[in-house]
């Protein structure tokens, strides 16, 4: 394989790469937009979970 041919292979690879962890547009940063939603839900969650947690042991300290 030429040097040219051993590039390009290499340049199509990374290319199927950020195209797996970023989405159809790397360059518009849709996958990292999705990403970020995520991880805003996620931290959106993990608040209410911990908030009733809270809430939970307040109750239990309250009437038991």
């Amino acid at each position: 394989m030429t040097p040219i041919e051993l590039l390009a292979q290499q340049s199509q690879e990374q290319h199927a790469r950020y195209h797996a962890l970023f989405g159809l547009s790397p360059v518009g940063g849709e996958g990292l937009r999705d990403l970020a939603r995520r991880a805003r839900e996620v931290g959106l969650r993990e608040r209410q979970v911990r908030q009733g947690v809270i809430n939970l042991n307040f109750s239990t300290r309250v009437t038991g």
